[in-house]
């Protein structure tokens, strides 16, 4: 998941994370979660948000996933191997 942004980048995150400001950061806390297994209070510190940033942000990340996945496929959670 970790690429370089680039302008055109930035606008894939917004349609995935919402407003251009706030997208960035919830991809870098969502890439910290799912590629380097990091805790999200340890992202949090690490970021600057709280948990529930965090959470949000993989329930924008995970509702992406599923929006471009088959209808009979089974969605995916990633909150259910998530450590809190």
């Amino acid at each position: 998941m970790r690429k370089v942004l680039t302008s055109r980048n930035k606008k894939e995150l917004e349609k995935i994370f919402g407003d251009d400001s706030i997208a960035i950061k919830r991809f870098r806390c969502v890439d910290d979660f799912l590629n380097k297994k990091k805790k999200k209070k340890e992202i949090a510190k690490k970021r600057k948000v709280d948990v529930e940033f965090i959470n949000d942000a993989i329930k924008c990340y995970k509702g992406s996933i599923n929006d471009f996945r088959d209808k009979n496929e089974p969605k995916i959670d990633i909150l259910d191997n998530a450590e809190h």
